[in-house]
């Protein structure tokens, strides 16, 4: 059974039994600080698992194919990867649920069906483990296994949760396939649970049925549920009659690929390198179609060490090039039938990876002659032993594999501080969760969970005026949150800042300063006045419509702004964030160069045409798969319902979009881009204004250019060429300057030589110079040293403002005798400032204090 038939069977399956079939959500988990990356099948559903009841829910039964991705938090498979015969860092999960709906009876008795009638396995082969108090689970199992092939395991193997100290938790049961004993420990006692490989867990059943209370009671939850996950590549190993995933088609396919690409066989001395390609491939893949960009921190900093893994491997097996963006290509083709999102981003998914390698296998070369450096100090010094931060450094900077650090200082009989490196590596985990869990700006709402709150009913795209219920209301450091039933105010999604208005109480006006959203719940907040606001009492708001409009104006313009940007750079432009404000936006696109001034100005062009074209603005609900077919744009990383809401500008563009907007195009007004410029590595990002702001820049700008007609006296057209002239005017003066400049100072040349003194030997000439610019300093002291006699120390020094700039230089014959980096630093201390350079020149500086003549007669006392 193939792995897209086991796919799809499983998805059939729970269909006809009534769950609804909820797609993937992306790897990077929405308003959850505490996931680097979504890592199982329950995470999207967090919400209907925490609600009180099942009233408020849209369904309470669902199935699930997620993608995970386990790599750089503390369920971390990264280092197993290749290693073993069933860790991943990317991995399909299936998964059924069930909130408050099912329980145990169906949830076993659907595993059984599906696993022995569906799928076809043994029935003699599988077997089943239970919690040792979970009595109901052990007699349902008791209907379709014998006593025998029930094992009761503990809370380690059998008992889920709380994901802290309190909280919803539950047995669990598991189902295990039998290899046979010709695989694994072959001991009698070999039962699930052993650590050998002949019993494999391919399905694990959660009973949340309990609360985990402060003093470590349980107790029993009214809403129960059923969480399950089983892996898509251990049960295609197991359909496929494999002992290890990667001997699947879900790997072999791109394992034989990569092995073309790079000319090396796939066999058993090279398979190890070929697993971690396989796997780290389609990890990058997946992550960047859901809008991971590489980078020094957070996920970004995850997937840049993953591709680097991966390219390693390449480098061990001989090959030296870049070729992972090839494999990516294969990737999409065979996940993109079942993975929509993919084949719109492949061409961003490759040329991302293609720039990685590149940067990579530069870095690589610098790193390995860095370590080569280390090793030969070592060796110098008597040591042994590379210190953890080197490594790191090796690592972080240069994403130098620490293994390949560890072989390389083997084969010289050296070897590494482990434990140093580990400290370093566990310092660079912590920064890099603070940067990727700053999003616990959600955890502000969680009384959104905690008290069941429904959806707010949104009337805002038809009304700037609703009277809505007060359902909830609290205290918080910046006033008061408060959650009405209906509301116009639009809750900052989508990159959409949130509505301004009033609400209205009584003969109060109360501001309401922003408008958040959380789980579907408008979040309204208010300075002051909600002591005496009542919950379950009608209030009036209203929006404030000068800042929705120009937020609408934005909104619409990034729509067009968006395609624009295919138009001229290419199809592979996809939007990558956006901000929409009333006062401007932001939009983030994939692209890899920097915009020319010909291509910004081409897009402005076409934007202001479209507006001027004055083009209906509209927005209709429908079906995801009717809007895909109609050509509406999806961005990355978005996780969309069934219903979605399509926002079209006639005959230019049509996307998913829940924002506000204009009635029509040319309400958007006057649109500028204010600049352009780099994000990330393949990340662009513009800002721009429109309306009254960008009728205020060009009234700005105007101004300005009145001003510097006035100041240089032309007119505008021919400000260019005049200021021009300006600046050609001004580079002739600085040049007179300079002459002058040096003529002066070389007067003063007879005059230093006759000054000089004799002393220990040598010739010492110090002046203080009428100039301080380090450049006459400079030329006045070669040529000083030019015409002075053997043996001879130049000291020169001028003041520039409350800064001396000064020169020593030291002639040929004296070289190995006198360094001038040395007297430059003595005189340097004198004037508390720096000095250095090279034995036969030097520079030093420091503040004028009024004694730079007694400090140059000082020169003679730093001469050995």
């Amino acid at each position: 059974m193939k792995a897209a038939d086991i796919r799809r069977a499983f998805i059939d399956y729970f269909e006809e039994r009534g769950h609804r079939i909820v797609d993937s959500s992306p790897l990077i988990p929405r308003d959850d600080p505490t996931l680097l990356f979504t890592s199982a099948g329950m995470v999207q559903f967090k919400e209907f698992f925490q609600a009180k009841d099942t009233a408020r829910l849209s369904f309470t039964r669902a199935a699930s194919c997620q993608k995970c991705l386990r790599a750089g938090g503390k369920k971390s498979d990264l280092e197993n990867v290749g290693k073993t015969a069933r860790h991943h860092s990317f991995f399909e999960m299936l998964g059924n649920f069930s909130f408050g709906d099912y329980f145990k009876e169906e949830a076993i008795a659907y595993a059984w069906e599906f696993t022995v009638e569906v799928l076809g396995l043994d029935p003699e082969r599988v077997w089943a483990t239970v919690h040792t108090d979970d009595d109901e689970a052990r007699l349902l199992w008791l209907r379709y296994l014998p006593a025998e092939r029930i094992v009761a395991l503990g809370d380690k193997d059998n008992f889920w949760g709380p994901a802290g100290e309190t909280g919803p938790c539950g047995p669990s049961s598991e189902l295990y396939y039998d290899y046979g004993p010709g695989t694994g420990c072959g001991k009698e006692s070999c039962r699930p649970g052993c650590e050998c490989d002949r019993y494999v867990e391919f399905w694990n059943l959660v009973f949340t049925q309990f609360n985990k209370e402060a003093d470590g009671s349980l107790t029993p939850l009214q809403k129960k549920n059923i969480d399950t996950g089983m892996g898509l590549e251990r049960l295609a190993s197991i359909l496929q009659g494999k002992t290890n995933n990667f001997h699947t088609d879900l790997f072999q396919p791109l394992i034989r690929a990569a092995s073309d690409y790079i000319g090396v066989d796939y066999e058993e001395k090279t398979a190890l390198h070929f697993h971690i390609i396989a796997d780290h491939i389609r990890a990058l893949v997946f992550a960047f179609s859901d809008g991971v960009i590489p980078s020094n921190e957070g996920r970004g900093y995850v997937l840049r060490r993953i591709l680097r893994r991966a390219l390693r491997q390449s480098r061990i097996l001989g090959y030296k090039k870049p070729f992972l963006y090839k494999l990516a290509g294969d990737v999409v083709s065979r996940y993109g039938d079942f993975y929509k999102e993919l084949l719109p981003a492949a061409q961003h998914i490759q040329h991302l990876i293609k720039m990685e390698e590149e940067r990579f296998l530069d870095t690589l070369d610098a790193g390995i002659a860095i370590l080569e450096e280390e090793c030969r100090t070592l060796r110098n010094e008597g040591g042994s032993v590379l210190s953890g931060q080197t490594a790191f450094k090796l690592y972080d900077t240069y994403g130098f594999p620490v293994d390949l650090t560890a072989d390389i200082l083997s084969e010289q009989g050296l070897r590494l501080d482990e434990e140093g490196f580990q400290r370093a590596m566990e310092d660079q985990k912590k920064r890099g969760r603070a940067s990727w869990a700053g999003g616990s700006g959600e955890k502000r709402y969680l009384y959104v969970v905690e008290k069941g709150l429904p959806e707010t009913s949104f009337t805002g795209y038809d009304t700037l005026e609703e009277t809505g219920t007060l359902l909830f209301k609290t205290k918080t450091d910046e006033g008061w949150d408060l959650v009405f039933d209906r509301s116009c105010l639009y809750g900052e999604s989508g990159g959409q800042a949130g509505d301004r208005g009033w609400l209205l109480a009584g003969d109060k006006e109360l501001p309401v300063y922003d408008t958040q959203k959380a789980g579907g719940v408008h979040i309204h907040k208010i300075r002051e006045g909600g002591e005496s606001l009542e919950e379950g009492k009608p209030y009036r708001l209203k929006v404030d419509e000068e800042t929705r409009l120009s937020a609408a104006r934005n909104h619409t313009a990034t729509h067009l702004l968006h395609k624009a940007l295919k138009e001229v750079l290419g199809s592979h432009v996809n939007q990558a964030g956006s901000y929409v404000g009333p006062d401007r936006l932001r939009f983030d696109f994939t692209h890899f160069s920097k915009m020319s001034r010909e291509e910004v100005a081409a897009v402005e062009e076409i934007v202001n045409k479209s507006i001027i074209a004055n083009k209906p603005v509209t927005a209709a609900v429908m079906g995801q798969e009717e809007a895909r077919k109609k050509g509406a744009v999806a961005l990355f990383g978005e996780k969309y319902g069934d219903e979605v809401r399509v926002v079209s500008v006639e005959g230019v563009s049509m996307e998913l979009c829940g924002g506000t907007h204009v009635e029509r195009s040319g309400d958007i007004g006057p649109f500028i881009i204010l600049s352009e410029g780099s994000l990330s590595a393949g990340v662009r990002r513009i800002e721009a204004v429109t309306g009254e702001e960008a009728l205020h820049h060009i009234q700005d700008n105007q101004m300005l250019l009145e001003e510097l007609s006035r100041a240089v006296k032309a007119e505008k057209g021919q400000l260019p060429e005049r200021i021009e002239q300006l600046l050609k005017r001004e580079k002739e003066l600085h040049k007179e300057i300079e002459k002058l400049k040096m003529e002066s100072a070389s007067s003063d040349i007879d005059a230093i030589i006759a000054a000089g003194k004799s002393d220990k030997g040598l010739s010492l000439y110090t002046a203080l110079l009428p100039e301080g610019d380090m450049k006459v300093i400079m030329e006045t002291a070669q040529r000083v040293k030019d015409r002075a006699s053997r043996k001879s120390v130049i000291v020169l020094a001028g003041a520039e403002g409350e800064k001396v700039n000064g020169v020593v230089m030291v002639t040929d014959d004296l070289k190995g005798e006198v360094k001038a980096g040395e007297i430059a630093s003595g005189l340097a201390a004198l004037l508390e400032g720096g000095g250095g350079g090279r034995p036969d020149m030097a520079r030093f500086g420091g503040k004028q204090n009024g004694r730079l003549n007694e400090i140059l007669e000082k020169a003679a006392e730093f001469i050995p």
